[in-house]
């Protein structure tokens, strides 16, 4: 349970660089990242995405 969590953040980590990387090239700032959580005791994952723009 504890690799697949940790497997996890390091692929959702990973999308978050790329993501991060792409909008540094924009002009203006805008963060975009995902939010997850593996569901106790279970293998469900909830994960969202969200992108915040900076005036």
């Amino acid at each position: 349970m504890e690799d697949a969590q940790l497997n996890l953040s390091i692929q959702v980590r990973h999308f978050n660089n790329l993501i991060e990387q792409n909008y540094r090239k924009v002009k203006g700032k805008m963060h975009q990242f995902l939010e997850w959580k593996l569901d106790k005791g279970t293998t469900a994952i909830t994960c969202w995405h969200r992108a915040v723009i900076d005036d």
